[in-house]
């Protein structure tokens, strides 16, 4: 079995030093034998000890140590270390761009006004208020309907009015026997003053006319525009 004698371990390790520290060309070919592809470097150090002391050599990567030696490898870059403490808070960036406007949402609940009346009195021959309501300022929509029962040949003619007497629909209907007539409006008002209303009169003062139903309904609206014909 062969032996490394003590002259020829000090003449490995002493050329193992040179090479390792050495930057020549020399020094390039041995560095290329130890190290693998893989970035492992390998050698062998002496089993027996020598006054306390083993020997090392480097080996060239995928051959087999010496008798009398044993095998050791390790990494070029050593294991990663901890990771350090958290850095202190960086200063606050400038803000960003506005983003894009959202999609409109849902409308919210609308306050509607209504009046009812049922059997009211009889008209005459000047417009008198049937049914009206009180709404706040501001754009509104109203919608009214009234019904009359007649005794004989009349006209009955309807008005739907604002506070300031602005007559915002009109409707007039005959009736040439006893019987109902019914009578349909509908308007809009910008600003609204006081009442709207729905006045009504008879075109024949002798034929009884009695109101025997009448509702007026507003419904508050963005704005409103005069259309023109």
């Amino acid at each position: 079995m062969a032996r490394l004698t003590t002259k020829s371990v000090v003449i490995a390790g002493g050329a193992a030093l040179v090479l390792l520290a050495g930057g020549t060309a020399a020094g390039a070919a041995i560095a290329s034998g130890p190290v693998d592809g893989s970035g492992v470097i390998h050698g062998c150090w002496t089993t027996t000890a020598i006054n306390g002391s083993h020997a090392f050599i480097l080996q060239d990567a995928g051959t087999a140590c010496p008798n009398g030696t044993t095998a050791i490898s390790w990494n070029q870059t050593g294991p990663q270390g901890p990771a350090g403490p958290a850095g202190a808070t960086g200063p606050a960036g400038p803000p960003g761009p506005q983003g894009p406007q959202g999609p409109q949402g849902p409308q919210g609940p609308v306050t509607a006004y209504f009046a009812h009346l049922r059997t009211g009195g009889d008209l005459g021959s000047t417009f008198a208020p049937v049914a009206f309501i009180a709404p706040p300022s501001g754009p509104i929509q109203v919608n009214a309907t009234a019904t009359f029962l007649t005794h004989g040949p009349v006209t009955v003619e309807c008005q739907l009015t604002d506070g300031l007497g602005d007559v915002l629909d009109t409707e007039a209907s005959s009736a040439s026997n006893s019987g109902d007539i019914f009578i349909s409006l509908t308007g809009a008002t910008p600003t609204p003053t006081g009442s709207v209303q729905i006045v009504c009169s008879s075109s024949n003062p002798s034929s009884t006319v009695t109101t025997e139903d009448a509702s007026l309904t507003g419904i508050p609206v963005t704005s409103v525009t005069q259309a023109g014909f």
